[in-house]
């Protein structure tokens, strides 16, 4: 054959291919990576990016898989996956006591049939559980009873560590220490000194732990380290016992002495271990415009500050004129922008961190005009592109959603101050004919004629997306408007239904409220009340009139002892003067009223939101702070208890961060102000330690921040293509 027969045969052959490919994509089977549910092969649904077998019980599934419910509009056959942390799980699933993934439940119903709801709260299969509802662990024992709680002395005075940073006020004093937590074994021994290890030697029944000793000086000692990655029982204790702390390195805890950075030891009485303060950021500090994320790939997250410009006007959206990386000891990584004269700010400050284009390293999105959004390289600072926003004024915020139905989101949402929202693309898109460039525009949204005719009913502070529907893309929750992925209007509230919701949206969250997976999350709007809402029909389920001026909002499992999750408002009391005061109110699931903080100092400019894993055992906590007066910021239980605190110096209008920074599950808390940065620990926590894990997942709490509080409950998670997972 002739050369040229053979180029004529092989550009037939290839153009038969191409129509081939063109006509009909190949189907994908079973544990194949898939975006949309029409991805996979028939009978199949896409579930966590994965192709899945729908079931409607285990039956339906392969020997050893389990039914599970995976979203509201999905049921699928998962097999057993082994965690340490919830971390280690698909969204939606915990770190059972068994170190299985698995979904968690307050009945029987919330579980596919045939399965139960056991004594902690997780689905499983009869067969996995004994005569007392209990999960069996790995080697066949069961979660065991609880032991004796330790008695406690009171505590000592806190006094200054001449090896710790010098600029923790010395004047705070010991609290008294109380009696030791009940220890529970979960299937593992129980070790002296307070140390509950999960999965090691089955304990028969639980070995009880015994009472822990009290060391010299009047310290009393807290119980021992918390198991990461499980669900705290409903109505339950944690897993630790009261216990001599255990020793190593230098020993500070002798007639009460706090334990400082760099010390191994767990804090006590639950005060907070402060593992890192620095002042290096006062020249460059924006307030709220700190921002967390691993912008280099090495596993760990760094610092992002971004520095606003003076604000002109209430109606007039924040730029950000320098923006200045460090690491959690505060070493500077790099700066882009001069530094200005300017560092608070009444709204947000438009920056935040993310990893759009996928390679593992997080990007820096910072509005530094009106007119374009600035794109730096993580590692270095330098600049990699720039966005055109489609209107001059359009940079009031930065929010990221996945409106495309792409692997991970790479479209933004930006609005005016109150009157307009788009749908932009984030990052070039090759796989359009031609390639969409970024800063094209998907869809825009007119709430308002303009932003001088007021806020009222108009976008609210900051939307709140999620895949409300199960179809792969975001919808889009701004203000009291629920938005389709296009953009479209689905519902609405209005005088007529309900009149009190005149104001502007200052926050929004969504979770499953009611405990009932089949009718998904539910949304609650904080303005001028705080309202819940179907997120299909827009139904308003209830609206609280406990409250004056609702600001910030969150939605966590606040009170284990009651049924469905719980709402905490922050009610902005007033006069809005030196002479105000703002409350924390807890709601339960059908707005009944669990109780109002009664403040003794003033302050109305408090920030209030859900934290999770404080403790290191799932357990949900309210986070005020910026609440000016004497009190510095705060953790508090569903009681209305405080939890922990957070002293420092400087101005008690202060703002925090919180995420996982020493890979162990627990959150840890960053305070920072106009002069310097603190950061906690809940125990054991070394900043200098190499990574536990080689990629951090992105964090829609992080990656989505907003000083207007709401998010989803739990936190969404999920690695980008380029991570090492």
């Amino acid at each position: 054959m002739s050369a040229s027969w053979q180029r004529i045969l092989g550009l037939m052959i290839t153009s038969f291919w191409l129509f081939v490919g063109c006509s009909g994509a190949k189907k994908i089977d079973v544990g194949g990576t898939c975006i949309l549910n029409s991805d996979c092969n028939q009978g199949l649904v896409c579930t966590w990016g994965i192709c899945h077998v729908a079931c409607h019980t285990s039956a339906d599934c392969q020997p050893g898989q389990s039914c599970i419910i995976a979203s509201a509009q999905s049921t699928v056959c998962e097999s057993p996956t082994s965690c340490i942390y919830n971390s280690d799980c698909q969204t939606g699933l915990i770190c059972a006591v068994d170190q299985q993934c698995r979904k968690q439940c307050q009945t029987d119903g919330d579980c596919t049939s045939g399965q139960t709801c056991t004594s902690t709260q997780t689905c499983a299969e009869l067969s996995q559980v004994d005569s007392n509802n209990n999960l069996l662990v790995p080697d066949g024992g069961v979660s065991g009873s609880g032991g004796a709680s330790g008695a406690g002395d009171s505590g000592g005075s806190i006094s200054p560590n001449p090896d710790g940073p010098p600029d923790l006020p010395a004047d705070l004093s010991g609290s008294s220490g109380g009696g030791g937590v009940t220890g529970t074994a979960t299937g593992g021994t129980i070790v002296t000194g307070g140390t509950a290890v999960v999965g090691g030697t089955k304990a028969t029944g639980g070995a009880p732990p015994t009472a822990g000793t009290t060391a010299s000086g009047g310290s009393k000692q807290s119980g021992g380290t918390t198991p990461t990655g499980g669900s705290a029982p409903k109505g339950g204790t944690t897993t630790t016992t009261s216990g001599t702390m255990p020793t190593g390195g230098v020993t500070t805890t002798s007639g009460g002495a706090r334990p400082y950075a760099g010390v191994p030891s767990t804090p006590v009485n639950g005060v907070p271990v402060l593992r890192s303060s620095f002042t290096s950021i006062a020249s460059v500090v924006g307030t709220p415009g700190m921002r967390l994320g691993d912008i280099n790939g090495d596993g760990k997250m760094e610092i992002v500050m971004g520095q606003p410009m003076p604000q002109p006007g209430a109606y007039t959206p924040q730029q950000v004129v320098c923006v200045t990386a460090y690491d959690l000891k505060g070493k500077q990584l790099w700066q882009y922008g001069t530094p200005g004269t300017s560092h608070g700010a009444s709204s947000d400050i438009p920056i935040q961190v993310y990893d759009m284009d996928g390679d593992g390293k997080s990007e820096v999105f910072a509005n530094m005009s009106d007119s374009e959004m600035t794109v730096l390289d993580g590692t270095t600072g330098k600049l990699v592109r720039t966005i055109p926003l489609p209107q001059a004024g359009s940079n009031d915020s930065i929010a990221f959603a996945n409106l495309r139905g792409k692997g991970w989101p790479q479209d933004i949402l930006v609005k005016t101050r109150y009157s307009q929202n788009w749908a932009i693309v984030g990052i070039d898109d090759t796989t359009t004919t031609p390639p969409t460039k970024a800063g094209t525009v998907l869809w825009h949204h007119a709430f308002l004629p303009s932003d001088s005719s007021g806020s009222d009913r108009g976008t609210g502070h900051y939307p709140l997306v999620y895949d409300w529907n199960g179809d792969g893309k975001d919808e889009v929750m701004a203000g009291y408007f629920f938005l389709q992925s296009d953009g479209t209007q689905v519902w609405t509230t209005n005088t007529t239904s309900s009149p009190a919701l005149t104001l502007h949206a200052d926050a929004i969250a969504s979770a499953d409220l009611d405990g009932n997976p089949a009718n998904g999350y539910e949304i609650v709007v904080s303005g001028s009340h705080a309202a819940a809402f179907d997120w299909k029909t827009g139904t308003q389920l209830w609206q609280d009139n406990n409250t004056v001026d609702n600001q910030g909002v969150g939605i966590g499992d606040y009170r284990p002892d009651l049924p469905g999750l719980e709402v905490v408002v922050l009610d902005c009391l007033g006069p809005l003067d030196a002479t105000g005061r703002d409350s924390n109110v807890l709601l339960g699931q059908h707005d009944n009223l669990l109780w109002k903080e009664t403040r003794s100092d003033y302050g109305w400019i408090t920030m209030t939101e859900n934290m999770n894993n404080w403790p290191g055992d799932g357990t949900d906590l309210i986070l005020s702070y910026h609440r000016g007066g004497t009190t510095p910021p705060t953790l508090y239980d569903g009681n209305d208890n405080v939890v922990a605190q957070f002293p420092h110096t400087g101005d008690l209008v202060d703002n925090v961060q919180h995420a996982d920074l020493c890979g162990d599950g627990k959150e840890e808390v960053i305070v920072y102000n106009e002069t310097g940065v603190w950061i906690f620990s809940n125990g054991d926590c070394d900043l200098d330690a190499a990574p536990a894990q080689p990629s951090i997942p992105q964090q829609f709490h992080l990656y989505n921040w907003s000083q207007y509080t709401g998010w989803i409950t739990p936190d969404v998670k999920f690695y980008t293509p380029g991570s090492q997972h």
